[in-house]
């Protein structure tokens, strides 16, 4: 690990959270996150919770972090090779629903 690279981390600039219907403890949900924003500066995810097998919402929500030097707490660019990364996973996602892989 580079030294630039240890000194960069991610700092949460905002998050939200909306609960509109109760879980039991026996319910199986999915949990849907996806990439809302990528900005030279900013990753954004959204999150949605629903019981499985309806289309009862449970919750959503999102956070956005920006990526900090570690030394002075400013912003610094995402680095290339995560923003790549993070482009890369809906074909990820699609390539594993495609599989029928198993769900935890």
């Amino acid at each position: 690990e580079s030294s630039a690279a240890s000194s960069m981390r991610p700092s949460t600039t905002r998050a939200r959270a909306r609960f509109t219907s109760p879980a039991r403890p026996d319910e199986q949900l999915v949990i849907g996150i996806a990439l809302s924003e990528l900005s030279e500066r900013r990753i954004g995810y959204t999150l949605d919770v629903h019981e499985f097998g309806t289309d009862r919402r449970l919750a959503d929500g999102g956070y956005r972090l920006a990526i900090v030097d570690t030394a002075t707490f400013t912003a610094v660019t995402v680095p290339p090779a995560l923003a790549t990364l993070l482009r890369s996973l809906p074909q990820v996602a699609a390539a594993q629903d495609a599989q029928n892989l198993p769900t935890l």
